[in-house]
């Protein structure tokens, strides 16, 4: 399920949240792989997942085809970070709104 996006109309394929999720994870839920990048219906993603031990939550950037993922990586990372310490779904999109037009600059 995704719980926030930017733009908050995005529109995604009904499995595209399942396929990045499922991306992190090789066998069971246990043993799973941070940071991974990927492509998903033609479209290149970047996706962080954490684990605080009660939920896994799972950040994901959908790329254009001409940024390089590995710039991302950090500021993904710090993103998510800054989310968690706030834990408020609602403030997420807001976060990522930001977070997208401070990398842009």
């Amino acid at each position: 399920m995704a719980e926030a996006s930017f733009p908050e109309n995005l529109k995604l394929p009904p499995d595209f949240v399942t396929q990045v999720f499922s991306a992190h994870f090789e066998g069971d839920l246990s043993n799973f792989t941070p940071m991974v990048t990927l492509q998903v219906s033609g479209r290149k993603v970047v996706s962080y997942l954490t684990d605080d031990g009660e939920k896994k939550r799972c950040f994901a950037l959908i790329l254009h085809k001409e940024e390089k993922t590995s710039e991302w990586i950090e500021p993904l990372k710090k993103l998510a970070s800054e989310v968690m310490e706030k834990d408020d779904l609602k403030g997420i999109s807001s976060l990522y709104k930001k977070f997208i037009f401070e990398k842009r600059i």
